[in-house]
């Protein structure tokens, strides 16, 4: 994917374009059939008709050769399915797809319960990972809503803090923009799995939103072992210590998660 940008950077769509989209057009970075201009063709009858060639969009590599974060109409797309091998399909929308494509495995999250659907999404993504297979998360426009699951999975795979699988996601998906409630819940999860926050403060959170926060100080590995062992001692890491933490970090608008992740 790299290679690709660097050959073809006219063809990479960053998440600041002044332009803005319709979220089923969701610029991605890889595509194919980019001539999407009206073109005259002349008949043998000396009329001409107009056509227009639409751009097959493809979702975009998180972990290559398995996660991949695209949008709705990706999402329903056939072609797009086959060309990449895609064996799950994980939607957060409010009604599954409505032609579900035989020989892919689906889960739908409703955008209301996305905070309850962390451990589910990770054991979704966990098995399917194990089996082979592919997978692709999207959400309506793949910026929001589908970004916070692949960010949580990387957490909690890799074992590494959210300030690095964020920016592991927006390298690979420069358009992905988690809302602060999506953003609250990554927060709360890392301090139930972890015990100290790599984000905290608002400030932090949107230079992070915003791909100018590159440093994980707050949770470096001499702090986040003293916390781990603090909890593993005094068993601290319960709701009220989550919530007592999250007000600190953000006030008030810590009350924006409707629900504490675990």
């Amino acid at each position: 994917m790299q290679a690709f940008q660097r050959d073809y950077p006219f063809m990479i769509t960053g998440r600041k374009d002044p332009h803005p989209v319709s979220p089923l057009s969701t610029p991605v970075k890889t595509t194919v059939a980019v001539d999407s201009l009206p073109r005259n063709i002349h008949t043998h009858h000396g009329h001409s008709s107009t056509t227009t060639h639409h751009a097959l969009t493809f979702p975009n590599d998180v972990v290559p050769g398995f996660l991949y974060l695209g949008n709705v109409w990706q999402a329903s797309q056939p072609e797009v399915l086959r060309k990449m091998g895609i064996t799950h399909v994980m939607s957060i929308c409010e009604n599954g797809p409505s032609h579900p494509m035989p020989r892919i495995t689906y889960m739908n999250v409703p955008p209301a319960s996305l905070h309850d659907a962390f451990d589910g999404a990770y054991a979704f993504l966990k098995k399917a990972r194990k089996a082979g297979g592919k997978v692709l998360i999207n959400c309506v426009s793949g910026v929001s809503a589908s970004p916070t699951l692949a960010v949580y999975y990387l957490m909690r795979s890799e074992r590494i803090s959210l300030v690095q699988a964020y920016n592991d996601v927006l390298a690979c998906r420069p358009l992905m923009f988690p809302s602060v409630t999506c953003m609250l819940m990554l927060v709360e999860a890392e301090l139930y799995r972890c015990g100290v926050a790599s984000i905290q403060s608002k400030e932090a959170m949107d230079a992070l939103q915003d791909g100018s926060l590159r440093d994980d100080t707050p949770c470096h590995p001499q702090m986040k072992l003293s916390a781990q062992l603090s909890m593993f001692f005094l068993g601290r890491c319960n709701d009220r210590y989550v919530r007592d933490n999250m007000h600190q970090y953000f006030g008030d608008s810590a009350r924006r998660s409707s629900s504490l992740v675990r």
